[in-house]
């Protein structure tokens, strides 16, 4: 959560540059055309001077020169930002005119001082009113508890930026030293376990000195399946699974989380939600066909609506079209998905396919086609624009499945359940349930709106082809 909090702040922050470079650049150009024997300004050519005339090269300028004086790093001294706003701007403008050098200028010197003045006045508002306007528009539901234990390599600088920026309570706690001793870690984890219920943090932030003390606490929070993150000092290791990400200079290190929430939320809902009505646009004459070709041969509604969990635990509809006779006993589902989760063989099915009874004579006289190919699935294009589902993302689980689930298999609910994912996709489909869930996580994890489109490419021809799960 913390690393998605700053990475949020920091895209406001870019917007927010980009908006003062462009404000900037029109009151510059508006302005010097008032001053003594100057012509005054017509509005289309102001457009096309600071709007459209080069100015895909000054934002990319822009961002690169505020990016190298250090303007995007988060720093909590007093006059930081007017100071590193005030050397980008300078930076940009030296540069600009460096280029200008070699050609034609494109502003007078007036401009140039009128445009140094606003834009570093108007960078430092706009940094303010940018990223409180996202947070209007997005509000926290409830504000971040962050609890930081220990202090011994200065984590607790961490505390005035995470209230300032990032909006987190941050609580600070100490561990009697003595209690940091291999020998005490019994007492130790009491420690951890009574201050975790005390507080009740959302995420952890451990700067201990001892490599023991740590494995302990860490242990704490994993069972507790608390986010958390270290201070790492040079004795200490760096997982395989982990990541680092640096505020105001200090080093963090923390288990990869969920990379879904905040700006990379947005993002891949707009994705659901345009590729959804294209796909519904395609394809309703193909749902029409089946709609019909459901309700002639077998008895009972065309659309089945099954309780799923979806993100975070929360429970939603979702839609297929029917492909088994009307039934309401699911224990045959229930002992398959059981003996799946504990990874056990199932009576009669001869091979791991993940999640569908091999054979199965609860089918109707197409069900078996529609599975194959999977038009069963076409309903759920309105649950992903319902903002139920996904597009790609983990398969969406049945209430039962997760009452079997251990406590690690959870995270995976953090996720919008999908459509398709990549292990439907990838011929990746005799899975053990544990390795699905490894493969859901990866997913997670290293989320990109690459990655989605990627999924969706082999899509099409695996259901053309039908080879999908």
């Amino acid at each position: 959560m913390l690393a998605n909090t700053q990475k949020d702040y920091r895209v406001c922050i870019v917007v927010a540059d980009q908006c003062a470079l462009l404000v900037s650049l029109v009151l510059a150009i508006v302005l010097r055309s008032y001053l003594p024997q100057q012509v005054p300004f017509a509005w289309p050519s102001v457009v096309h001077a600071a709007i459209a005339f080069r100015h895909i090269g000054f934002a990319a300028l822009w961002y690169f020169s505020m990016r190298s004086v250090g303007a995007y790093e988060l720093n909590a001294e007093e006059g930081w930002g007017v100071w590193r706003a005030f050397k980008g701007v300078v930076l940009f403008t030296l540069v600009a005119l460096a280029i200008a050098f070699f050609r034609v200028s494109f502003f007078s010197r007036g401009i140039i001082l009128i445009f140094v003045c606003l834009a570093t006045a108007l960078t430092v508002l706009f940094r303010h009113v940018i990223p409180a306007a996202y947070r209007r528009l997005f509000p926290l539901t409830v504000r971040t508890r962050v609890l930081l234990i220990g202090g011994a390599h200065g984590a607790l600088d961490l505390s005035g930026i995470f209230g300032r920026f990032l909006k987190c309570h941050v609580i600070v706690r100490s561990v009697p030293g003595e209690l940091l001793q291999k020998k005490y870690a019994e007492l130790l984890r009491a420690e951890i376990e009574k201050l975790l219920q005390e507080v009740s943090p959302d995420e952890v932030i451990l700067d201990l000195p001892d490599v023991d003390a740590l494995s302990v606490v860490l242990n704490v929070c994993n069972e507790r399946r608390l986010p958390w993150h270290f201070v790492p000092s040079l004795d200490q290791l760096v997982f395989g699974n982990s990541r680092t990400h640096v505020i105001a200079g200090i080093p963090l290190v923390s288990v990869k989380r969920v990379n879904l929430s905040g700006f990379n939320l947005l993002v891949k809902r707009l994705i659901d939600i345009s590729v959804a009505s294209l796909m519904l646009l395609l394809t309703w004459p193909v749902m029409a066909a089946v709609w019909l070709a459901v309700r002639l041969t077998s008895p009972g509604p065309a659309i089945f609506v099954q309780r799923r969990i979806g993100r975070r635990g929360n429970l939603f509809d979702l839609y297929k079209f029917r492909s088994m006779t009307m039934s309401h006993d699911q224990s045959a589902h229930q002992e398959y998905a059981k003996q799946w989760i504990q990874n056990q063989p199932y009576a009669g099915v001869s091979e791991q396919n993940t999640h569908k009874i091999s054979g199965d004579t609860r089918l109707t006289p197409i069900g078996s086609f529609l599975r194959k190919y999977s038009l069963d699935e076409l309903p759920q294009i309105v649950n992903v624009l319902k903002g139920d589902m996904s597009l790609v993302g983990p398969r969406p689980a049945i209430g039962y499945e997760v009452e079997m689930y251990q406590e690690w298999h959870k995270e995976r609910l953090e996720g919008i359940p999908g459509l398709t994912g990549e292990w439907q996709v990838g011929g990746r489909y005799n899975l053990s349930f544990e390795e699905m869930v490894k493969l859901d996580l990866e997913y997670l994890r290293n989320w990109t709106p690459a990655r989605d489109f990627k999924v969706l490419l082999r899509t099409v021809p695996a259901v053309l082809q039908g080879t999908g799960k």
